[in-house]
């Protein structure tokens, strides 16, 4: 499915396509991530995970200006 979705955006610059779960545009305000389970499956889920990448990013910023 992922490379499906690599393969259509390569093509055309837009990964969705017939069979594949609709791939939304990304919106920094919604806070969501589109996840491939472990089932083969994807879904639409909020970002778990952004939260721990921004104290991360934070860090490596004040790191880089010192």
């Amino acid at each position: 499915m992922m490379n499906t979705y690599w393969a259509n955006f390569a093509k055309t610059g837009d990964p969705n396509g017939n069979g594949l779960p609709q791939l939304p545009v990304y919106d920094l305000k919604k806070n969501e991530v589109f996840e491939f389970r472990p089932d083969g499956s994807a879904t639409i889920t909020p970002d778990h995970r952004k939260a721990r990448l921004d104290v991360m990013e934070k860090a490596a910023t004040s790191t880089k200006s010192n």
